[in-house]
């Protein structure tokens, strides 16, 4: 956009206006913030010392340490176990092929059409003729 343009569309658009608050409006927003400023944010509180308590931070942090190789360790396990010996059953199973054709056969011999086509035959059409 060149600048002839832009002066152009910025003529075309009203002048900016001076947001002005009312007092008080401005009195209002002045005591939010300033009580927003002073808020004391809540923090953990320390444990006394002979109390045996793990902070927060600490915590989380012995728990990763010790998930992380635990993690490493099964996903390990795993793939050594499962991966490498080819697939445990044969790519085709019988019974599903059974049942396929079974499906097959009972379609065919009902007319019907091939599935994905549509059929512009109305139900009376279909009724069988004597």
């Amino acid at each position: 956009m060149n600048p002839t343009e832009r002066q152009e569309l910025a003529g075309l658009l009203p002048s900016p206006g001076a947001p002005v608050l009312s007092s008080d409006r401005m009195t209002q927003m002045e005591a939010h913030l300033m009580q927003e400023i002073t808020k004391e944010a809540p923090g953990p509180t320390p444990a006394p010392a002979g109390s045996g308590r793990v902070p927060p931070r600490r915590l989380r942090r012995r728990v990763a340490l010790l998930a992380v190789p635990v993690t490493a360790a099964a996903v390990l396990t795993t793939v050594l176990t499962v991966g490498g010996d080819g697939p445990a059953r044969p790519a085709t199973d019988s019974e599903a092929v059974a049942l396929l054709d079974r499906i097959a056969k009972v379609t065919a011999a009902k007319n019907a059409p091939p599935y994905g086509t549509t059929s512009t035959s109305t139900p009376s059409s279909r009724a069988p003729t004597t």
